[in-house]
This record gives C-alpha cells, sequence and structure tokens, in this order.
C-alpha cells in the first residue's frame, strides 16, 4: 500500500510537497516534465497529498481519487447532534448485522488520522467465537481477581497506589465473575484493529480507526462499545491469536463490539461539555 504518482497528470504545483507533514516528497523538473519523489521510509501514510491534488496526479495504492461530495457534507448542527447522541452500548438484540455493513464500518477506520498504514481490521460475528473470547476473557479476570484483589496484601498495596481505579476494577470483575460473563448481552459482531508492533503510534493511530467506526456505526443505527479486553487480553493468547490469523510482530492495538442496541437514549445530556479556558493575548478578566 503506497501513494502513486501518474507523471503525466503532474504540472509541478508542488502543493503535495508543502502539505507533507514528513517532509518525503520532491518536486523535480527534468527533461519529461515533472516528477514527484516519494522518500517510502519517512511516508506516513496519511494521504493528505493525494486529497490536496487539483489534477488528481497521486493516488493512493492505484485507486482514483474522488471529487469530494460537498452537496451531502452534514451540517455543524447535524454533527453536532450525532455527537451528543452517541453512548457506549452495552445491551443488543438477539439480531445478526449483514456482513457488508461490517465491512464499510471496519473499513471507514482506514480515514482516521494515522501513522500505521500496517493496520488491518479482522471481523469475528461467529456466535459461538464470541462466546469463547468471553469465556477466555472471564479465566483472565477470575484469575487477576484471585491474585489481585482476594490477597489482601496485595489488594492494600493496589489501593494505596490507585484507589478508585481498583474500587472500580474490583466491583467490574466481581460482577463478571458472579454472572460469568463479561458482556451484558452479547454483540452481534467485534472488529479487532491490528498492527505492527514496530511501527511507530500503531496503538494511537488504531485509537482514532476505532473511534471513526464508532460514529459510522451510531450514523447506520447501530450500537457500539469499546472492548478493553482486546488489547489487554487477546493479543497475548495463543489461541486468540490463532483465531485471528494474527502474524508475528502484530498485536491487537483496538477492539470494537457492535449489535443493534436493545435499550433507547432519548435524551442529550446537557451540561456535559467539557470546561474550556484560554490562555495568552485578551484573556485577562
Amino acid at each position: 500500500m503506497m501513494v502513486i504518482v501518474e507523471k503525466d497528470k503532474c504540472t509541478g504545483c508542488g502543493l503535495c510537497v508543502r502539505i507533507c507533514h514528513h517532509h518525503c516528497l520532491e518536486c523535480v523538473l527534468d527533461e519529461s516534465g515533472y516528477t514527484i519523489l516519494i522518500d517510502r521510509d519517512l511516508c506516513s501514510t496519511c494521504s493528505q497529498c493525494v486529497a490536496v491534488c487539483p489534477r488528481q496526479a497521486l493516488s493512493w495504492n492505484g485507486s482514483s481519487p474522488q471529487v469530494f461530495n460537498r452537496q451531502i457534507r452534514p451540517t455543524a448542527n447535524q454533527v453536532e447532534e450525532l455527537l451528543k447522541e452517541r453512548r457506549t452500548v452495552r445491551h443488543y438484540q438477539d439480531r445478526p448485522i449483514d456482513r457488508s455493513t461490517l465491512e464499510e464500518i471496519a473499513a471507514i477506520g482506514g480515514f482516521a488520522p494515522t501513522n500505521d498504514f500496517y493496520l488491518r481490521s479482522v471481523i469475528c460475528d461467529d456466535q459461538e467465537l464470541i462466546q469463547e473470547l468471553d469465556r477466555i476473557t472471564l479465566r483472565k479476570i477470575n484469575l487477576y481477581y484471585e491474585l489481585a484483589f482476594k490477597n489482601r496484601l496485595i489488594f492494600n498495596f493496589l489501593q494505596s497506589v490507585s484507589p478508585s481505579v481498583n474500587k472500580i476494577l474490583r466491583m467490574k470483575f466481581q460482577r463478571s465473575v458472579k454472572l460469568g460473563t463479561t458482556f451484558d448481552s452479547l454483540p452481534a459482531a467485534i472488529i479487532f484493529v491490528i498492527g505492527n508492533t514496530k511501527t511507530l503510534l500503531a496503538a494511537e493511530s488504531a485509537q482514532f480507526a476505532v473511534y471513526n467506526m464508532m460514529l459510522f456505526a451510531q450514523a447506520k443505527k447501530l450500537g457500539s462499545c469499546y472492548l478493553a479486553a482486546g488489547p489487554a487480553v487477546f493479543s497475548s493468547n495463543s489461541r486468540v491469536r490463532n483465531l485471528l490469523g494474527l502474524q508475528k510482530g502484530e498485536a491487537i492495538y483496538g477492539s470494537l463490539q457492535l449489535g443493534v442496541p436493545a435499550v433507547k437514549f432519548r435524551s442529550k445530556v446537557a451540561g456535559k461539555e467539557l470546561p474550556v479556558y484560554f490562555v495568552g493575548g485578551d484573556c485577562r478578566e
């Protein structure tokens, strides 16, 4: 996967060179015209050069770029409504999601800010496999619960380091152990975002990709929940690595459960905006 340049379309305007924040592009003029040279070792695959070119002389992996259709772009009010409506959904109806929709949701992660073009997604929509993933997670939780929360000496130490976090974890783990499951209800599918451990900012890139998927799922009237157990539990489990086809040097950097919501959130929560402060300039009282 890489940026491709069609030399016969390039006019040498230099927009791609100026916008490249990794400075991996160079525009040179020779007897045959303008040529864009790319240092692929520096390229972060952000693809801004493809998006900015007025002649569509650059493409991603040979796929022709498409001009934005600004007529269907949502308004600021519509985006605000979507963001305020988005909630974590943990209760799902017992209904599958068709694979074409799952593929669309997973693929949209590729348009998130990224420094990792090795990212890829794996979708699990087999209910038996999802239940097996649940059992694997539950075994890990049981082990951690026995070691950390039932051992008074270790628990007291953890409490002294981070009392609020460990109180929450203990409550969550107790509940899972009691119910015998880590899910409030079984999701229709789980999307795993997988990256290369040697790639700079792979984990951070995956979080952007997952959030793109969450918003797109919301727009398609589906519920989602970030599955923290993905990176924490599954990457080191040989059974899961085999199931998902992870190669040597790959890790799970994000995971998202999806389903048709069984509950309906009806109201935007007023007053939840982040506190905002200004510094410098005319910020004096």
